[in-house]
């Protein structure tokens, strides 16, 4: 977790644009971990119509549809569900480098690009 909130940081101090990707249930306990707010992470982009508009629980991060994610094209996207990166790989092609999974998930945690 501590090398999470350590690239959220280092990444905010550097202007970089960190958006999420899944607005499940385990990314509202991974944010709730590791301290999440709109100082490290301007949204959390999610498929489904029903979540675009609300925050995340617990913090003060928006949910946004996917035309938001296209339009805003942030330097980095944390994959909160690292099952979905085959499918996520294949919808976003102009995302591919971008995406993050987290340090403390059973994939390892590793840039994937």
């Amino acid at each position: 977790m501590d090398e999470l909130v350590s690239w959220l940081r280092k990444s905010a101090a550097e202007h970089r644009r960190v958006f999420a990707y899944g607005a499940a249930s385990r990314a509202v306990a991974l944010f709730a971990r590791a301290g999440v707010d709109r100082s490290v992470m301007e949204a959390v982009a999610d498929g489904s119509p029903a979540k675009a508009g609300r925050r995340m629980p617990g913090t003060d991060v928006p949910i946004v549809d996917l035309t938001a994610l296209r339009d805003a094209s942030p330097d980095c996207i944390l994959l909160t569900i690292p099952d979905l990166l085959p499918e996520v790989r294949a919808q976003f092609p102009e995302f591919e480098g971008r995406w993050c999974i987290p340090p403390d998930s059973r994939h390892g945690g590793r840039w994937v690009g």
